[in-house]
């Protein structure tokens, strides 16, 4: 519609500049010239040269026929704009599409938007923006999108998140990599939620028993923990906030912590519990590849997901599997969030390596995943964000949780990098 509103414009203007031209030929100034001009020969008369003259062109039309023609051509070209829009009001178009300046004279310039500043001023600096209060309800760029599974996102962070981010950032970082602190606060966050299974329903899971029933520490399968456990329950009493919400917290920062590692989404709104959850549904070191795929997926995880969350182990280091060789690491590079793990566990070149990893990297569902990590920096974060936050709401109502993502450590910076290409799903 605007297309056709401006080349009726246009066509109008041309017109009135053409006749304004033709009229030139009108002038009293010309004639000593036209007197002076030789007369051509007649067409088909040749001169003394022998030179026959060819047909002469036709004549114009005079200036103002053309004139006329011209204004014709732009008042059908504004009829057809016109008649084209079916319902369009009496008059319609009223002038040239928005942005255009009506140059037909009796044609009004378009109606200022509300609030602009009027042609040839430049905008007031100061001046309250009218569309304030609509941009206030436009979501931030980059903010993660949606809520909890399950249900909307539910208030906002309270500020003491943020508090307990600054001092986590103190504490899990030396010598610009991420410490014994941070692996060990990244090993608790899976021990508290991995201990569930989908019939426990809500109960159990990712409930803060790992660090309030004191039962819990002392079982085999957590104790390589023991050292971390008080570090990490009195930072958690420091704040006063809940040990379930600040053990996922305190993981979450921790992955983001040691450098290249990506943005976990993280919420807070568990409920704590002091009730011990069930022992033998952590995974055991020494379990062969088919039971532990079967273990994680009565979960609700996934072969994929559990190679990628495998993948934290390339920060990790083992301190009771084999007490002679305590604090050696699974890959060559502890305090980087890299993906050594994946090849060095495949070519058996890690300075420590568990056999359950060993199983995974051979196991038929999960072996090509594993494989496909080795060397792919962005495609193993794409994958380990997601299940990791997926594994911290194991076992939680998920109804009024909130979003506290932003708090973490550098905020969400690279929460929502660009998509990269997976090469397993």
């Amino acid at each position: 519609m605007h297309s056709a509103n401006l080349l009726a414009v246009l066509l109008a203007s041309t017109s009135a500049q053409a006749a304004s031209s033709l009229s030139n030929f009108d002038r009293p100034n010309l004639s000593r010239r036209q007197a002076t001009t030789p007369t051509p020969p007649q067409a088909g008369a040749a001169n003394a040269n022998g030179y026959i003259a060819p047909p002469a062109a036709p004549l114009l039309a005079p200036p103002a026929i053309l004139a006329s023609m011209a204004a014709g051509v732009a008042g059908a070209a504004a009829s057809a704009v016109t008649a084209a829009v079916p319902g369009a009001p009496p008059g319609f178009p009223p002038g040239p599409p928005p942005g255009v300046p009506a140059i037909i004279p009796g044609v009004p310039e378009p109606a200022p938007s509300p609030g602009a500043a009027p042609p040839g001023v430049s905008p007031d600096p100061n001046a309250a923006d009218p569309n304030a209060e609509e941009n206030k309800r436009k979501p931030r760029p980059g903010k993660p999108p949606g809520g909890p599974p399950g249900g909307p996102p539910q208030g906002k962070c309270p500020a003491v998140w943020t508090e307990v981010s600054k001092e986590l950032s103190k504490q899990f970082m030396e010598s610009g990599q991420c410490n014994d602190l941070a692996r060990g606060a990244i090993r608790a966050a899976f021990h508290d939620c991995g201990a569930w299974e989908m019939g426990l329903g809500k109960t159990a899971g990712c409930d803060g028993s790992l660090i309030l029933a004191k039962e819990e520490i002392t079982r085999q399968e957590n104790s390589g923990l023991v050292d971390i456990i008080p570090k990490l329950a009195a930072i958690g009493k420091k704040f006063d906030v809940g040990m379930a919400d600040f053990i996922q917290f305190a993981g979450a920062s921790a992955v983001k912590i040691c450098p290249l590692g990506p943005t976990v989404q993280t919420w807070v709104g568990r409920k704590d519990s002091s009730t011990p959850n069930p022992e033998n549904l952590l995974p055991n070191p020494r379990s062969d590849g088919d039971t532990l795929v079967q273990l994680f997926q009565n979960k609700g995880i996934n072969p994929a997901e559990l190679v990628a969350l495998i993948g934290a182990h390339t920060s990790a280091k083992q301190m009771a599997f084999d007490p002679s060789k305590a604090g050696a690491p699974l890959d060559s590079s502890p305090g980087v969030w890299d993906v050594k793990f994946y090849g060095e566990t495949i070519k058996k070149q890690a300075p420590f390596t568990l056999p359950s990893d060993i199983e995974l990297s051979k196991q038929k569902d999960s072996a090509p995943v594993f494989k496909s990590f080795v060397n792919n920096q962005m495609g193993w974060g794409a994958a380990f964000a997601p299940a990791m936050t997926k594994l911290g709401l194991l076992g939680v109502e998920k109804e009024g949780l909130i979003d506290c993502t932003y708090a973490l450590p550098t905020g969400a910076q690279g929460y929502r990098r660009a998509a990269v290409k997976r090469r397993w799903w």
